[in-house]
């Protein structure tokens, strides 16, 4: 398959091979390495090949009217704990498309595996139990260990030291426009930090947003301000890397950052955490949509944008870094 393939040339392909598994006995569901395809679409860059091919599977199934279970395979694109490495959280694009639950059959069957980089017989065997078997379950990381599966886990609030007092550096908002960035921001305006660096869109940047976005963050300078803080404006897209170094060295010695409260995409996320890896980080915020967390909106394809921004914080966690990384999920509707 190539991402240029035409929907009823993959449609027919697909019937085909599923006439021909059922001449031979049957066809219990459709298994996609897809993921394995590297790079960007060449069309619209901003999304991955394999998630361009995946959904081609998906439409093709639909068109066909069969109602299938689809399991994608990725690999190493997420991490089961600090000894497990995920080396390539790119593919976390595919595990937000299987949530989305408009995407499944009429049984709710099929979802995402991820294998490790090295495969032996015994995580083979654990794959084929899995598919033999899913008992409810739709997301596995398949390991030599075991089958591991998703679950979400209460994690304890952070309690600050009594004394402590912020540190005086630069706390970097990409999203001044966002209503959490903006919350975010005055609230550590509140708690003591004076100096903000807010990133605005460009200004030749073609589109509709663009006005709003610099009116918010004007907005945002003002009530930054009126607090005592010190605040400048850059206009960057936090997704060009560098763009978005040359905002970070817009900080100043006597005010290096501190603080990076994060509401884009998943592209910015990696670009932010490689390049500040050699500077002291007090708080590395990430927000993010709801449905990042669960897909609840079948029509929302935001949710496989959003899963590839959680496969890179838990990127960033799991590279030997001691920076305190916080996930606040928000609801967007």
């Amino acid at each position: 398959m190539n991402p240029d393939d035409e929907n009823a040339s993959v449609a027919e392909r697909l019937g085909e091979a599923l006439d021909r598994l059922r001449q031979d006995g049957g066809a219990a569901g459709v298994l996609s390495a897809l993921a394995a395809a590297k790079g960007p679409h060449p069309e619209h860059p901003a999304i991955p090949v394999g998630v361009a091919l995946t959904t081609r599977v998906v439409e093709a199934l639909a068109v066909l009217g069969e109602d299938l279970p689809l399991w994608s395979l990725t690999r190493g694109a997420v991490s089961t704990g600090p000894g497990d490495p995920s080396p390539d959280p790119a593919q976390g694009h595919l595990w937000g498309l299987s949530r989305i639950p408009g995407l499944r059959p009429s049984d709710g069957a099929g979802g995402t595996i991820d294998l490790p980089a090295a495969l032996d017989s015994v995580t083979v065997a654990q794959l084929t139990r899995v598919l033999a078997s899913a008992e409810g379950e739709d997301e596995f990381a398949v390991r030599p260990s075991g089958r591991h599966v998703r679950r979400l886990l209460r994690a304890p609030w952070p309690v600050p030291e009594p004394d402590a007092a912020p540190a005086d550096g630069t706390v970097l908002v990409t999203g001044a426009g966002a209503t959490a960035g903006r919350a975010a921001a005055l609230a550590l305006a509140d708690a003591g930090h004076h100096h903000f660096l807010l990133l605005v869109p460009e200004a030749e940047t073609e589109s509709e947003t663009v006005p709003a976005a610099t009116a918010a963050a004007d907005a945002l300078r003002s009530e930054l301000e009126a607090r005592g803080a010190i605040v400048r404006l850059h206009a960057a897209d936090p997704s060009d890397r560098t763009a978005l170094a040359a905002a970070l060295a817009d900080t100043g010695d006597e005010t290096p950052l501190s603080v990076v409260l994060h509401t884009g995409g998943g592209a910015a996320l990696r670009h932010l955490h490689e390049l500040t890896l050699d500077i002291q980080l007090t708080g590395f915020v990430v927000f993010a949509d709801f449905v990042a967390l669960t897909g609840s909106d079948p029509g929302s394809w935001q949710a496989a944008v959003e899963a590839s921004g959680g496969r890179n914080r838990e990127h960033v966690r799991v590279r030997g870094q001691t920076r305190p990384v916080c996930s606040a999920l928000q609801t967007l509707r």
